[in-house]
Parts: C-alpha cells; sequence; structure tokens
C-alpha cells in the first residue's frame, strides 16, 4: 500500500485485504499442511515475510507516515527486501539444499543495510542509492535465474527421462511477470498512482500463485543426487572400453530390448542399479562417451520404437496406445518429441509411410 490509501477507494482496499490474505494462506500451507521438502519450507517462510512486509503497509493508514516524509521513505525502502526473498527461493530451487541461514542473511544484508542508514542519516543520496542499488541487484537476479535455469535443466535430463514434474521451464514466465511487476513497482516508488498500486498487487498474486503451484507439485532431487549430477556435468571421460565401462554392453542390449519403453518415469539411479554400476560413472558415459544425455537417450529410443509401431500395417494404434507403448508418461510430450525429431505427427507420419 503506498501514501493516501484512503483517497484511493474500496477496491484498493479490498484488492490490498485479498493480497494479504492469500500470503498467509500459503504461508500456513506450505509450512503446516503441504507434504514438506526444503523447497516448500524455503517458500512458506518466504510466504511468511511476504505477509509481514504486506502487513507493514498498513501503517500507511496513519496520519503520521503520510505526513512524515522521512518515515514513508523508511517504509519504502523495506520494500526492497522483497527482491532478496526471490533470490533466495531461486537459489534453493536452482540448487537443491545450497541455501543456508547464512546465506539468506547475506542476501538480505544490503537491504537492510541502506535501510538503517537512510533511517539514521534520513540522506536523499542514500535513498537515491537504494534505489540503484535494487535496480542491479534485480538485474544480477534475473541473470542468475537464467544461466542457472540453463544448467538446472540439463541436469535434470542427465537423471529423468520424463520431465513433467520436474523442469522448471515455468520459471521463466514467474520471472518476466515478476519483472514487469518491479516495473509497476518502481514506478510508485516515486509516483502515487492508484491504478498501478492496484495493478501491483494484483500482478504479485499472479506471480507468486504461479511459483506456489508449480512449487506444491514439483519433483526436487536429493541434495545427494543434484550434487552428483552437477559433478557428472563436468566430469571428466576416462578411457573407453569395457574395462572402464563394464555396462557398456549390457546397456546396448538393454536399448535394443525394449527396457526403456516399460517404464515411463525411468531414472538414472534405476538404470545405473539395473547396470551394477553408479550415477555418476553412468551420467559421465552417456554425456561423454555417446555425446547425448539421459533423457535424450532414453527418448530417442522410445520414438524410434514408436516409428516401428507406425510401420506396422497391421497395427492400428490411436496416438495414446502409441504414446504407452513407447513409454512416454504423457500423450504431450510424445506429440512434441515425436514432431521435433520427424518434423510431422504420428498420424502424418503413418499416412506416409504405411501403404
Amino acid at each position: 500500500m503506498r501514501r493516501h490509501i484512503y483517497d484511493y477507494g474500496s477496491v484498493k482496499s479490498y484488492v490490498y485485504g485479498m493480497a494479504l490474505m492469500l500470503f498467509v494462506v500459503y504461508g500456513i500451507y506450505f509450512l503446516r499442511i503441504s507434504p514438506p521438502n526444503r523447497l516448500k519450507k524455503v517458500l512458506g517462510c518466504i510466504m511468511v515475510a511476504w505477509s509481514v512486509l504486506l502487513f507493514k503497509d498498513v501503517l500507511y493508514f496513519h496520519d503520521f507516515v503520510i505526513t512524515h516524509e522521512h518515515v514513508y521513505k523508511t517504509l519504502m525502502m523495506i520494500d526492497n527486501w522483497a527482491v532478496a526473498l526471490c533470490y533466495i527461493y531461486a537459489m534453493e530451487l536452482l540448487k537443491p539444499g545450497g541455501m543456508t541461514w547464512g546465506k539468506a542473511f547475506l542476501a538480505m544484508s544490503g537491504f537492510v543495510l541502506f535501510t538503517a542508514l537512510y533511517a539514521i542519516s534520513g540522506s536523499e543520496t542514500v535513498y537515491v542509492m537504494n534505489m540503484a542499488f535494487t535496480a542491479v541487484y534485480c538485474v544480477a537476479v534475473f541473470i542468475y535465474i537464467v544461466v542457472n535455469t540453463v544448467r538446472y535443466n540439463r541436469m535434470l535430463k542427465n537423471m529423468y527421462s520424463d520431465l513433467t514434474r520436474v523442469n522448471v521451464k515455468w520459471l521463466y514466465e514467474a520471472v518476466a511477470l515478476m519483472l514487469l511487476n518491479y516495473c509497476f513497482w518502481a514506478f510508485i516508488y516515486f509516483v502515487d498512482d492508484a491504478v498501478s498500486d492496484i495493478c501491483y498487487y494484483v500482478l504479485l498474486c499472479g506471480v507468486w500463485t504461479l511459483v506456489a503451484c508449480n512449487t506444491d507439485r514439483q519433483i526436487v532431487p536429493s541434495c545427494a543426487e543434484a550434487s552428483e549430477a552437477e559433478e557428472a556435468l563436468d566430469a571428466p571421460l576416462q578411457d573407453g572400453g569395457e574395462k572402464n565401462f563394464p555396462f557398456a554392453e549390457r546397456l546396448e542390449s538393454m536399448m535394443s530390448s525394449g527396457y526403456f519403453c516399460e517404464n515411463p518415469q525411468l531414472t538414472l539411479q534405476e538404470l545405473a542399479d539395473e547396470l551394477n554400476t553408479n550415477r555418476t560413472t553412468l551420467s559421465a558415459y552417456i554425456n561423454k562417451e555417446l555425446g547425448t544425455t539421459f533423457y535424450d537417450l532414453i527418448n530417442r529410443v522410445r520414438l524410434e520404437y514408436a516409428e516401428s509401431l507406425l510401420r506396422d500395417a497391421s497395427l492400428k494404434l490411436t496416438q495414446d496406445e502409441l504414446a504407452a507403448k513407447a513409454g512416454f508418461n504423457s500423450l504431450s510430450t510424445f506429440l512434441r518429441a515425436f514432431r521435433k525429431k520427424y518434423e510431422m505427427s504420428p498420424n502424418e507420419y503413418r499416412a506416409r509411410n504405411v501403404q
């Protein structure tokens, strides 16, 4: 809420109240109701922190705050702390187990320091510097998210054959909406505007609802799995051959036997157990020796099997049946992968290749 809240009417008050209650409910849900994991606990704490940040906006109702610019701007600077909350969430999401209390403190320290300096000095220079610091911080967080999202999705491709509930492509949408919301906030930072204020709260709820819904369904690798997958991305390849990769011949056999089509949610760990090796060695072999990822390898084999089924004129499979037989857990994933490889749909492929 911003200055002269009582001039903006009941719509703004209603939107503010709904936003506050939404964050309270999200905080309770992720901390007390939803089956817990580290990411959900971090998000629950962030939702509680957002609730406090929103609740402090009630102070803008008070005439003392409205008439004392120093107090008003100090409260405004506390809003900047929310940028660090976004970074804290992104770090835990993209580097499972990577967020600690110490790192969270460091993430918040710059904003807290600027707020304290302004509260003590009332210096307009500090106020402007804080705005500049926030802008730079936003850019840095944006770059961090883009770079690490690419790496994280690559890491996931070395762990899972089904990315339906593990990939974080939705994070790009959240970041885009967050940047748009920051533009509204920056405008309100200097200009008291009712419409922008309402848009800010509505968009804020939309962004974090998107984050909350995806977090609730997100499958998060364990810290150990994520650490091993990170190591595998950069691990040097040993000399090839039966001595260092005794599982290579059996892996080739499994690729041609239909094993990969029998388990739609096959993971690297399950395959490593089947081959009597460990995840790091198997991942390094697939990445360096075969020149692909676990995900791409499995789905290449599945698509080749689907192609063979389509070429069999005696089979009259629907697309759902075809996807299931080929080992895809989702029809949309199968259709997207098939079109990417063959540049046509399965039905078009059958019409062109089966007489």
